[in-house]
């Protein structure tokens, strides 16, 4: 009787420590809160869960509006709580619920920003969802920054960056959507597929020339497919009143 008693214990001891190993591979990360989130559910994106965006808990929301500011003479990020232990860059969790009431994180992407936005759209006749994860990449000055936005892609238990074939290139490439005072990017109004259009402009060989660069983001139900071409033009956005970088020039300059 003793040894089978010995013998349960030692079984019991082994499973604890497997459930024990099992649990460390998904940290918790005390050291954060959740920023923002988007529900996900199995019949529309294959699982029940989350998509939410990570922040380091030190960063108030007061941080965060002077953070927006791009005032070098007001970053929270120096402040003494962040002497020690400097501010973390934001991640992006892909959580489920799927097998328990406890969230259960499944992947984490990292971010190069202390904190991020995120927002949902369908495109391609609205047959797929995807997510526009935007960080702020501006300073105080300089009209070739502003905020990046990446498209994030899920896939049943996973997600990852969307990648284009660039059709001049001949390679595959991220998209990377800036906002700037030389940069623009939209949806296009005109297709029924939400094709991205992107338009910048930039030094040509020397800052007394400029070169326009007009780009066609297409999705085709399985991959992007990337569109360009260029001419000697210099450009600025004017966007009056609304977000500086999202009124595009004349749609017929775009491939």
């Amino acid at each position: 009787m003793n040894l089978l008693k010995k013998t349960l214990f030692f079984f019991i001891i082994i499973i604890s420590f497997h459930c024990a190993e099992a649990a460390a591979a998904y940290p918790t990360h005390p050291g954060f809160v959740v920023h923002q989130k988007i529900l996900l559910t199995k019949k529309i994106d294959g699982i029940d869960g989350a998509l939410e965006i990570w922040r380091d808990k030190r960063l108030t929301n007061s941080d965060i509006k002077l953070l927006r500011e791009h005032d070098p003479d007001q970053n929270p990020t120096r402040s003494l709580k962040f002497l020690n232990l400097p501010v973390k860059p934001a991640l992006v969790a892909l959580v489920s619920y799927e097998h328990s009431k406890a969230h259960h994180t499944v992947q984490l992407l990292p971010l190069e920003k202390t904190y991020a936005n995120i927002k949902e759209k369908n495109i391609g006749n609205a047959s797929k969802r995807v997510f526009l994860v935007t960080q702020d990449f501006g300073i105080e000055f300089g009209s070739y920054n502003g905020p990046i936005t990446q498209i994030l892609e899920l896939d049943a238990h996973s997600i990852a960056w969307a990648k284009a074939f660039d059709k001049k290139s001949h390679k595959t490439v991220q998209i990377s959507l800036m906002r700037s005072l030389k940069s623009a990017w939209n949806f296009d109004p005109n297709n029924l597929n939400n094709d991205i259009l992107v338009v910048h402009c930039r030094p040509d060989g020397s800052f007394e020339e400029f070169a326009t660069y007009y780009s066609r983001y297409h999705y085709d139900g399985l991959h992007w497919t990337l569109f360009s071409r260029s001419e000697p033009f210099f450009w600025e956005a004017e966007d009056g009143d609304q977000e500086l970088g999202s009124t595009l020039p004349d749609l017929t300059k775009f491939p």
